[in-house]
């Protein structure tokens, strides 16, 4: 019997590595097509939904606000014509046209809306979804206004047309200066009041996933940040023992805030552009900064 198990286990351990080397050669050698004009295999799909709704249904218990008390019919119609319809649509909209290419495919807010809870909705429009084009918006949009988000989505689940678009003439027509269809400006960010408060993450902790959500990633290589291995910018590690920031202004903790916040006041020809950073969340940069010394 023992000589049994063994051989069983044997087998069973020998067959484990030739899988771990077909599956090695198979990326290896690019045997999967990543490529958009390719739908993903039925398992790979398959498995992708299921953890992603797995994920999304474990962080969805929390309480939530009176949706119809809400300004769902103004600033939440206009906050979503800004951000959420080129990529979800609205009823009888169209999605602009970069989104009909996205694999996988925006969910048509209709179906969003009739089969995710307010939790659910909320939690994805907060905190994003990794491997897809949805973008974590607590960096960019404040609770109030994903809340109104949340109650409008509820509210499209039963909209024609007409609905929709009655719902944006009146919009429009009643708050022109502040339901103006346009993406919100840096300094509106970087000055706004009701930011997200980072909770129940260390200081150092948000200061890394400020730097992910404000996309340094893209230029900088950064000690502890996954894929931050670009090298348009200069390396942020050891950046706190410099004597100078990008080479013209003093180091201080301060100077650093500013050069982050405010690049171009700095040196209007350089390369880093304004991206909208609000004081609290650069003063996290700073700290994760300081840690990876």
């Amino acid at each position: 019997m023992r000589r049994y198990t063994a051989r069983l286990f044997g087998a069973l351990a020998v067959s484990a590595i030739a899988a771990f080397i077909g599956a090695g050669a198979y990326v290896y050698y690019g045997g999967y097509d990543t490529s958009a004009l390719q739908q993903h295999s039925e398992p790979v799909y398959r498995v992708l939904q299921y953890v992603r709704e797995r994920s999304i249904l474990a962080r969805s218990d929390f309480d939530t606000p009176d949706l119809a008390s809400l300004d769902w019919q103004h600033a939440g119609l206009m906050t979503y014509e800004t951000y959420c319809r080129q990529c979800h649509g609205a009823p009888g909209r169209a999605p602009d046209s970069f989104s009909l290419g996205m694999k996988p495919a925006p969910t048509a807010i209709a179906e969003l809306a009739r089969k995710r809870s307010p939790q659910e909705l909320y939690e994805v429009i907060e905190q994003g979804i990794k491997m897809t084009g949805m973008p974590a918006w607590a960096y960019r949009l404040n609770q109030a206004e994903m809340w109104q988000l949340v109650a409008l989505v509820k509210q499209i689940a039963n909209m024609t047309h007409a609905d929709y678009d009655n719902y944006l003439v009146q919009a429009q027509e009643e708050s022109p200066q502040q339901t103006e269809t346009r993406p919100r400006r840096s300094e509106e960010i970087a000055s706004a009041t009701e930011l997200p408060t980072m909770e129940g993450l260390s200081r150092i902790d948000a200061g890394r996933v400020a730097m992910q959500q404000y996309n340094c990633t893209s230029c900088h290589m950064i000690p502890g940040v996954t894929a931050a291995r670009n090298q348009v910018g200069p390396p942020l590690g050891g950046i706190t023992q410099r004597s100078y920031i990008a080479g013209l202004l003093e180091y201080s903790d301060n100077n650093l805030i500013k050069w982050i916040r405010f690049p171009t006041t700095v040196d209007k020809d350089t390369l880093m552009p304004d991206l909208g950073v609000s004081q609290v969340h650069a003063e996290a940069m700073l700290a994760y900064l300081k840690s990876v010394e």
